[in-house]
Parts: structure tokens; C-alpha cells; sequence
């Protein structure tokens, strides 16, 4: 079985709790939602056919992040299992409208706003059952108050059975102030402490911040 990969390329975690480790990149081609505000042009775009021992010979940090587009369009049971007997550490990044399949990974889940411009970008089931892992966050993008609220009513209705850790970021463009867009965050996330019964950072995107990729 052959992956259809955009890139492989090592940099710096820049988002989630995993920010600032180095890592390798693993960028799977194709995604299933069209967001706006998408910052990966290339997503869909694939240049290379690899195997998973193909990839994990390329992979050379402790730390992997497998990322997209959208990663569980592909099956990537085989890779993570051979990522992890490499030894390392598996990240993957998922939008959250696929099932998560039975292997052990840091699932980092990033549910779509209505910001996204998508209409049909949630599936609650799959969110549900991300919610049950043993290693597993929540990130989202935002710009306004309303997206912060609109992420904590997400998650009351997912009704988890445990905390989560949720991370907050701001939505990134060229003219943003990422100062003061954590101020508001920060703000707009105590305006609505009701809903906050889980562990919530604020965090900006340090790859973006520092010009890394």
C-alpha cells in the first residue's frame, strides 16, 4: 500500500500542546472540506506515492505530525504502527469528520466553525468518539467572540465523559495582530467561564509567528 503524500518536511509544533517540539511533518494529500481560510493551498496536491516504511525512513525526529488536508482520508493505521516502531512519537491532525480508526496516536482535532465558511463540517458522532482516547485535544480557530461561544456550546453537546484540553488561536491572515488578537481571546474566553469546565490555553501559531513553515 502506497500513501499519496504533499510533503515531508521537518520544523517546530507551532499550535496545540505540543507547541515549540521539533518535529517531522507528514503531509498527507486530500481534504474534505474547503475552509475559507485555509492556509494549505497544496493540500490536495500530491507529489509523492510512498510506502509507510518509505516515509518512516524519512522521519527522523522524535516527535511526527501527520497532518493534511485530511490525514483519515487515507488508511493510516499501517504508517502510525511503523512510526511506532521507529519509536516515535505520533501526532495526528484531524479536522474530526472521520471515525478515529484503533491505533494509539495523539489525536489533535480541530472541529470547523461556522468562520469556515462550510456548511456541512461537523459530524458529532466522530467528535464523540475522538473524545473517548486516551491522548486527545481540541483546537480551534477563531476570530470573534461568537466563534468562542460557538466552540464551548460544541463541546457541551459532545457531552465528554472527562476534561479536554482545548486550545483557542487566532485566526491567522497577513494583516493580523496576534497581540491583540490573544488579548481579545483571552477576554472572550472569561466572558463565557460558564461553559469552561475544561483545561483551555490560548495560544497563537509560533511557526506562523517566527516565519517558519
Amino acid at each position: 500500500m502506497k500513501y499519496k503524500v504533499t510533503e515531508i518536511f521537518d520544523s517546530v509544533q507551532g499550535e496545540g500542546t505540543t507547541i515549540g517540539r521539533l518535529a517531522t511533518f507528514v503531509r498527507l494529500a486530500g481534504c474534505n472540506l474547503n475552509c475559507v481560510w485555509c492556509d494549505t493551498p497544496q493540500r490536495n496536491t500530491v507529489r509523492y506515492e510512498l510506502t509507510a516504511e518509505d516515509i518512516a525512513r524519512k522521519c527522523f525526529r522524535r516527535t511526527v505530525v501527520i497532518t493534511g488536508g485530511e490525514p483519515l482520508l487515507q488508511d493510516i493505521v499501517p504508517l502510525v504502527r511503523r512510526l511506532r516502531w521507529y519509536r516515535r512519537y505520533v501526532v495526528v491532525e484531524t479536522n474530526g469528520t472521520i471515525p478515529p480508526p484503533r491505533i494509539h496516536a495523539h489525536w489533535v482535532v480541530s472541529p470547523k466553525l461556522s468562520n469556515s465558511g462550510m456548511l456541512e463540517r461537523l459530524n458529532v458522532d466522530a467528535l464523540k468518539e475522538f473524545t473517548r482516547r486516551q491522548f486527545v485535544e481540541f483546537k480551534f480557530v477563531v476570530a470573534s467572540r461568537n466563534d468562542v461561544l460557538e466552540a464551548f456550546r460544541l463541546l457541551e453537546e459532545l457531552r465528554p465523559k472527562k476534561r479536554l484540553e482545548v486550545t483557542f488561536q487566532p485566526l491567522w491572515t497577513p494583516h493580523t495582530d496576534v497581540v491583540e488578537s490573544l488579548r481579545n481571546i483571552h477576554l472572550w474566553v472569561a466572558d463565557y467561564g460558564r461553559y469552561r469546565r475544561h483545561h483551555v490555553r490560548v495560544l497563537p501559531q509560533l511557526h506562523k509567528m517566527v516565519g517558519w513553515r
